[in-house]
Order: C-alpha cells, then sequence, then structure tokens
C-alpha cells in the first residue's frame, strides 16, 4: 500500500508540472528563462480579451483563454518589445527588465506619437 501512495504522488507531481501554462512553455521556446519575466493571469469572460499590465518588474498578460494570452503575448513583442518572430529568422532579444507600461498605454491607447518621432 505505502508503494501505491508513494506512487500516486508522484505521478500527480508531473501531472500537475504537465499542465503548467501553454503560455509558460511558449515564452520558454522563445527564449529561455523568458518566462521568468511575465505573470499569466486566466480570468474568466464571456468575450475574447487580452490585457497588458506590470507588477513590478514583471509584465503581466490577463486573457480569458490562452489563446488571447498568446495574442497578447504576440502583441507585446510585436509593438511593445520590437521582438519578430517568423519562420524565416527571429529578432529576439527580450528586455532585461520590461520598461513601464504607462509608454504603451500613453502612446499606443491615444494614438501619440513618440517625442522624437514629431516633425
Amino acid at each position: 500500500m505505502n508503494r501505491k501512495s508513494i506512487l500516486l504522488t508522484i505521478l500527480l507531481c508531473v501531472a500537475s508540472w504537465a499542465m503548467a501554462s501553454p503560455v509558460t512553455g511558449l515564452l520558454e521556446r522563445i527564449d529561455k528563462g523568458a518566462s521568468k519575466k511575465f505573470i499569466i493571469e486566466q480570468v474568466k469572460s464571456d468575450a475574447d480579451f487580452f490585457e497588458l499590465d506590470q507588477k513590478g518588474d514583471k509584465v503581466v498578460i490577463r486573457g480569458n483563454n490562452y489563446v488571447s494570452i498568446a495574442t497578447g503575448l504576440n502583441w507585446y513583442l510585436k509593438y511593445y518589445a520590437g521582438i519578430h518572430l517568423s519562420w524565416n529568422g527571429n529578432n529576439i532579444a527580450l528586455p532585461l527588465r520590461p520598461e513601464l507600461l504607462y509608454f504603451l498605454l500613453l502612446y499606443g491607447f491615444l494614438g501619440l506619437e513618440p517625442m522624437g518621432e514629431r516633425d
């Protein structure tokens, strides 16, 4: 009986590790250790959405399902971090510490241009 309970405990531990967020696996495939720079939060909602936020020095990607969260990750990498991922080659250099998302919200959602690009 003791062997069965030990085996069951090991199987449960492996199963819980294997059921980790698929987005965490995606981040690790993009860059080893990248998942430590992000917080992934799944929120119940009937509508598909993603949100970007910041907690300390980590970027929070929140969405109603993993597809929406992965879309938010792509949006962050492409439009904020300037990282291009493609089949033909990648331009990957994750920032060591993500900048404040204040500028993302200010320039991205209000349609303002950065100071250096104005005429």
